[in-house]
């Protein structure tokens, strides 16, 4: 009989409000009961008062730090599971996070969100065998006498959920491959556009970008990591809105249709200079939505002959 999935509580603490919605819609879309906390503070109550089947953890969190959320979580129930969010310059954090009790871990931004649909299931899954074993070992405790055939019978069921998790395991990395491989060659085709052209998801986030988009980034960001679009277009820390930022990305995941637009801005010298943005949408094999491309030019150049052209064209009128 297949488990009710509605009945395994996962609990997301998360700062990031825009990550944390996309994780937890994700996991009430595939038929979990997410929880979710903006902090540790928050998390360990959550943690304490719904008792979460499995939790994911991300390292950099206010209030409390990640790995001493973590540290107690594993002192005030060991057997709960921990799957650490990671941002990609957190990797070492995360790996001393899984010698202290972690089960797995994900590194953010999550670009394919079956990466973290098999995660789940498969620590799901261990989780319930580790359950399974323990309830066995405590039979055996209690009933010496059972016969030594149940205990080899119980040892092939183990071995077969060993090789079938070493099988996900290896497809797993396979998948994780052809991403990588995947990225080298978007990268690649990226950098061949002169102008700035980056990838950003559905929320937003950047996924990559070319090198004349990396030139416009602000001089205090090293890294792609949880960088928004808007961020790193305008070093601005809300989305692109109104008559002189409209959001081309927003109408794009509102139509799955592409679109451009024109963003207007002043330079210190208070000078205006105009950008051209045409973005497309980017498509799974199964038809969601992977990310939009996004190409900025600038035509402050290109309009102002125009605007010269327009002149020239009134005056020679006039003069007829």
């Amino acid at each position: 009989m297949q488990e009710d999935k509605s009945q395994i509580k996962i609990l997301t603490i998360e700062d990031d409000a825009a990550v944390r919605e996309v994780i937890v819609e994700f996991l009430g879309q595939i038929g979990y009961t997410p929880l979710q906390a903006e902090d540790g503070d928050t998390g360990l109550n959550v943690f304490r008062r719904e008792s979460p089947d499995l939790i994911l953890l991300d390292l950099r969190l206010p209030t409390i730090d990640g790995l001493d959320v973590l540290s107690k979580i594993k002192e005030e129930s060991p057997g709960t599971p921990v799957i650490i969010v990671s941002g990609q310059g957190t990797v070492d954090d995360a790996a001393d996070a899984l010698k202290k009790g972690a089960w797995d871990y994900i590194t953010k931004p999550i670009i394919d969100m079956q990466i973290l649909d098999v995660a789940v299931s498969n620590v799901l899954e261990r989780a319930k065998q580790f359950r399974e074993k323990q309830s066995y070992q405590e039979r055996l405790e209690d009933k010496a006498q059972k016969e030594s055939s149940d205990l080899e019978q119980r040892g092939m069921e183990l071995e077969r959920a060993y090789r079938n998790l070493h099988h996900e395991i290896e497809e797993r990395k396979r998948a994780e491959q052809a991403i990588d491989q995947e990225r080298t060659f978007m990268q690649t085709i990226l950098d061949g556009v002169r102008d700035p052209a980056r990838i950003v998801a559905p929320d937003f986030t950047v996924m990559m970008m070319n090198q004349a988009a990396l030139a416009l980034l602000p001089s205090h960001k090293t890294s792609l990591d949880q960088l928004s679009c808007f961020e790193a277009y305008r070093q601005s820390d809300r989305p692109c809105s109104g008559e002189d930022h409209p959001c081309v990305l927003k109408k794009v995941v509102n139509t799955s249709k592409g679109a451009s637009c024109r963003h207007t801005d002043k330079s210190e010298d208070g000078s205006e200079r105009t950008y051209e943005l045409e973005a497309s949408p980017l498509w799974n094999a199964d038809g969601s939505l992977h990310g939009i491309l996004e190409v900025i030019r600038n035509v402050t150049g290109d309009l102002s002959v125009e605007a010269q052209l327009r002149e020239h064209q009134e005056r020679l009128y006039h003069l007829v």
